[in-house]
């Protein structure tokens, strides 16, 4: 059975109290995303470092459908979309006051002598100065970051301990995906073909879902 797809929002409906969006950022050596709490890997690490100037350039999001399990063993998807991405990247840098913004493997205390010398939504992988200027051919809708260091010691040292990766740390809503809510309906029993998969409902529940034979 395919798992549920839950679809990154900031959506005030999906807010629960907080208030949804990037809080901080990490350097790090495991680049992730935090939601709610949790910590997402993002398979992905690719870096520019300018040792000259002290900057760090670095993908902070990417759209990809990332696997979990959370605490009661439930297993799902966490989607991040172009579109979310953008949104959240535009709202970010609305309420940036660009001061200890940065902080070190997601420890508070650690703030990290850095500030956003800019960030920006990749349009075309191959032609974005992601990849022409700085080699990193990130997927369309990355949100990339350049950071300044403005300490040459505290920049040798995120350098020599591999620590130049980004990890977003915020509050994120979840939408259940609208084709999968199917699994809290009420359904017959039975093969249900919805756009291209056949949902097997038993029980009144979404046991299994098929892709349509050709």
């Amino acid at each position: 059975m395919d798992r549920p797809i839950y679809k990154i929002t900031i959506e005030d409906e999906y807010a629960d109290g907080e208030n949804l969006g990037i809080e901080m950022i990490a350097f790090t050596s495991k680049p992730a995303i935090k939601v709610k709490g949790m910590a997402f890997n993002s398979h992905v690490a690719m870096t520019f470092k300018d040792d000259v100037k002290m900057r760090v350039v670095a993908p902070a999001m990417i759209p990809m459908n990332i696997y979990r399990k959370d605490e009661d063993g439930e297993e799902y998807d966490v989607q991040f979309s172009a579109e979310v991405i953008e949104q959240i990247h535009s709202k970010f840098m609305q309420n940036l006051q660009n001061k200890d913004i940065f902080n070190l493997e997601h420890d508070t205390a650690k703030k990290v002598p850095a500030y956003i010398l800019e960030a920006w939504i990749v349009d075309n992988p191959t032609t974005d100065k992601a990849f022409t200027t700085y080699g990193i051919e990130a997927p369309k809708g990355t949100l990339m970051l350049t950071s300044q260091v403005t300490d040459r010691a505290y920049y040798d040292d995120l350098v020599e301990s591999g620590q130049v990766g980004y990890s977003i740390e915020g509050f994120l809503g979840m939408k259940l995906s609208e084709q999968l809510k199917l699994n809290t309906m009420k359904l017959p029993d039975g093969e249900h073909l919805i756009g291209d998969k056949i949902y097997v409902v038993t029980d009144g529940e979404v046991v299994e879902i098929k892709d349509v034979p050709t």
